[in-house]
């Protein structure tokens, strides 16, 4: 399977359930790999939205969206 395959499963995946975090946060090494910051933050973003308000994750992807504004 190479990449482009791997990111249409997972957007498959969140399709039929968005609240699976691993999909997330596989769909970001993706486009970490492919340098697609606007992506990156899109999908943070999404990610963000089925967290917790005040978990350790939550603040954590609160961090990254930060940082990725900062570099757009």
């Amino acid at each position: 399977m190479d990449i482009d395959e791997a990111k249409e499963e997972l957007a498959q995946a969140l399709a039929l359930n968005d609240r699976l975090e691993s999909v997330y946060l596989n769909l970001n090494i993706i486009y970490a790999y492919r340098n697609d910051p606007k992506s990156m933050l899109n999908n943070l973003e999404r990610y963000r939205r089925i967290l917790p308000p005040d978990s350790r994750q939550a603040i954590l992807v609160d961090q990254q969206i930060e940082k990725l504004r900062s570099e757009l």
